[in-house]
């Protein structure tokens, strides 16, 4: 006796129904059905072909239509996933290049390069400023530079007359021309350094002489002081006859021999010249 199962199976493939088939069963006589297949019967091999067939068919127009989506146009025979894809990259890069080649920038953009704008007019004004200011620092600089020299000039120029003795027959301030000619002056941490050529000026112990003696033996050396003896003979045999001279009397008479007032040989004649008999 066969099974429901299989009388089930049997009604579906062959179009018969349940009924039937149990009708046909049961009777003794040999009963014919109307048997036949719904469909047709494959063998594993075409059913696996087919599988594969429908697959590749369907992912064909899966590729097909993403392409479409995507703005890619593809020729006869482009089916293949890495041809479609290498389209797709190129579609792609070629039109965000043209988005952002041609890209026109926002109002936040142009607000912002505007401020920037700004800044860099303002940074460059006060940089100009500020290279003015130093420019008037650095002139006031000199100025003042200038300015303490000038003053301690004057400062060791009043120490010399200051130290010239009250009888001295030479002219104050032609003794301080020669004085101030004769020697060399240097400040080193406070300290006036005195030089006579090469020589530096120092006192028993070595150290930098005071200026006031070194005024007081210059001018026992020149014998600029009354009653010192200011003879011809003092003078290394001079000319006496062309001593007491002014100094405006004296320098006329060095600059029509052509001779420089203030070299050595300048200064030796303008003292000939100037010098008053006792």
């Amino acid at each position: 006796m066969i099974s429901q199962a299989n009388i089930k199976w049997i009604s579906e493939l062959s179009g018969v129904t349940i009924e039937e088939i149990s009708g046909a069963l049961s009777k003794e006589e040999e009963v014919s059905l109307d048997l036949r297949l719904s469909g047709r019967v494959i063998t594993q091999k075409e059913e696996s072909d087919l599988k594969t067939t429908l697959t590749d068919a369907g992912i064909e127009i899966g590729f097909k239509k993403v392409a479409k989506e995507a703005g890619v146009a593809l020729s006869e025979g482009e089916k293949d996933a890495k041809i479609i894809a290498d389209k797709l990259k190129t579609t792609i890069t070629t039109s965000l290049e043209d988005k952002y080649k041609n890209q026109k920038p926002g109002e936040k953009e142009v607000e912002l390069e505007k401020k920037l704008q700004s800044e860099q007019t303002k940074y460059e004004k006060l940089f100009q400023t500020h290279e003015g200011i130093l420019g008037q620092i650095d002139e006031k600089d000199k100025l003042y530079t200038g300015l303490q020299k000038e003053i301690k000039t004057k400062e060791r120029n009043n120490s010399i007359l200051k130290a010239f003795p009250e009888k001295m027959k030479m002219d104050r301030n032609d003794a301080l021309l020669i004085f101030v000619n004769s020697f060399s002056f240097e400040e080193n941490e406070g300290v006036t350094i005195i030089k006579r050529g090469n020589e530096l000026q120092t006192d028993d112990l070595g150290k930098p002489e005071n200026l006031g003696n070194i005024v007081k033996s210059f001018v026992e050396e020149k014998q600029w002081v009354k009653g010192a003896g200011m003879g011809g003979g003092d003078r290394g045999g001079g000319d006496s006859s062309k001593a007491g001279k002014s100094p405006d009397e004296a320098y006329r008479i060095l600059t029509e021999k052509g001779v420089d007032h203030g070299s050595p040989e300048g200064i030796k004649q303008y003292i000939e010249l100037t010098a008053k008999s006792a």
